[in-house]
């Protein structure tokens, strides 16, 4: 649905939820979430940029501008996670292989990172000082936050696992990885100024014209099983899929929608679909993020959430409840 300039998306499958609660948190200073009482809030600031409805989100075009930077940001946010997690965890010295191993294993897996920050003393220096770990840690995190060379290829690095190699995410772009997104997305987005396929519309939103030669992983989640090199039943054995520019970028939007949380030796990573309302969607994916805090995550998170659904179904029952005070005495108007 449009409105001049504006563009409106509602829920759906659970991946296009996750992509629009992904492209909130991407743009979530354009709104507040507030505790009012017993109860969360999620207002916007300007609903002429971007109007939060029941079950829709709808925002005008310049939305867009900067949010490569944003984008990109979000994601090399996520990736730094890891690193906080691992000085958090350090904390406990009974802990401190763990964190060594892993920061280790970063640096064997990232040259990049390792050249500039250098060898990391064997583990056995550690010994009774094992706090000294930490700054080589805070060392890594300010080379990566420093080195926008690092920042590109990082994040291109993360959303590859996700997406395939489409765009700035392909083999073959080893440089201006922003640049690529921002001329691929950011420019035609806020311009409005995307080629259309002639014939078909998006098989998404059924509503705006396909974006011309929009295919399987361009930004769309290999979770669906859609492969651009195999035939594949799902669209006429046909690897061209008819995908509007606002859905496509929606959907490349859902990697900021999940929680990482360690499992492990490894990131899993979670997320709470709800097609209810906008706000649930919001608010779930909240507490689910609070929770994975907790020693037994998942058990607390059910936990609160049966406890918060049942507050909302008490406001809701008590907003439908009327009490009539009658008295008979009254001869004209009881």
């Amino acid at each position: 649905m449009k409105e001049g300039n504006k563009e409106r998306v509602y829920l759906s499958d659970w991946l296009y939820n996750a992509g629009i609660l992904g492209f909130l948190k991407i743009n979530s200073d354009l709104f507040d979430i507030k505790t009012v009482g017993d109860k969360k809030e999620v207002k916007s600031k300007d609903e002429n940029m971007l109007k939060i409805g029941e079950n829709y989100i709808e925002f005008d075009r310049k939305i867009f501008k900067d949010f490569s930077k944003r984008f990109f940001n979000f994601a090399f946010n996520q990736y730094l996670k890891f690193l906080y997690e691992l000085i958090e965890t350090l904390k406990d010295k009974e802990k401190f292989n763990y964190v060594y191993d892993r920061f280790k294993n970063l640096l064997t897996n990232y040259s990049l990172l390792k050249k500039k920050l250098g060898n990391i003393p064997p583990k056995k220096d550690f010994q009774g000082k094992e706090e000294q770990l930490k700054p080589l840690i805070e060392k890594a995190i300010g080379i990566m936050e420093q080195d926008r060379e690092f920042w590109e290829s990082e994040v291109q690095n993360y959303l590859r696992k996700i997406y395939g190699q489409k765009s700035f995410l392909n083999k073959s772009v080893n440089k201006d990885r922003f640049k690529k997104f921002y001329e691929d997305f950011e420019v035609p987005l806020t311009e409005n100024n995307v080629e259309k396929d002639k014939k078909y519309y998006c098989i998404s939103c059924n509503e705006r014209k396909a974006k011309k030669d929009s295919i399987f992983d361009t930004g769309i989640s290999k979770f669906y099983g859609l492969n651009p090199d195999a035939v594949n039943f799902a669209w006429n054995f046909n690897s061209k899929l008819p995908l509007c520019e606002i859905c496509e970028i929606v959907y490349f939007s859902y990697f900021a929608a999940f929680t990482p949380m360690k499992k492990g030796d490894k990131t899993v990573y979670y997320f709470v679909n709800s097609d209810s309302s906008i706000y649930d969607l919001i608010v779930d994916n909240l507490l689910l993020e609070k929770s994975l805090n907790k020693e037994n995550p998942l058990l607390e998170f059910f936990t609160e959430l049966i406890l918060e659904s049942s507050y909302k179904e008490a406001v809701f029952t008590l907003q439908n409840i009327q009490i009539l005070e009658i008295d008979l005495s009254e001869e004209v108007m009881p």
